[in-house]
């Protein structure tokens, strides 16, 4: 048996008008996704829509506007192009019918690994 280690850091950095987050991955080629849930019920504009309250994020910014605040969310690193995420809760709750996936909306920024992502959150 051969041991293949996929190792994840992250990193977030506060700006003046928002935030950059930084995920590298580290390892054998595998799909990654990392998920940014949302309260309330935003209007989301430049992403694309997967149902049940979910986005992928593409190559151009998205905007997600709630309460009269607008915040831009873009991408460096991730691709749009890659395979939508798919998530599965496992048989420990779907033998039950149920799950334990966060409701709501929710972004997907996805890439593979070795790389990097980096998601910009501006307000605007």
């Amino acid at each position: 048996m051969d041991l293949l280690p996929l190792r994840t850091s992250m990193t977030a950095k506060l700006t003046d008008d928002g935030a950059e987050l930084t995920v590298t991955t580290d390892g054998p080629a595998t799909a990654h996704a990392l998920e940014i849930a949302l309260r309330d019920e935003p209007d989301v504009a430049g992403a694309a829509p997967l149902g049940d309250g979910r986005y992928h994020l593409g190559d151009d910014a998205a905007a997600i506007t709630a309460a009269g605040t607008t915040v831009r969310v873009a991408l460096h690193g991730a691709t749009g192009a890659a395979p939508a995420p798919q998530y599965h809760p496992g048989e420990a709750y779907t033998f039950l019918d149920g799950t334990d996936a966060v409701g709501g909306t929710r972004l997907y920024a996805t890439w593979s690994s070795p790389g990097t992502v980096t998601v910009g959150l501006r307000r605007t």
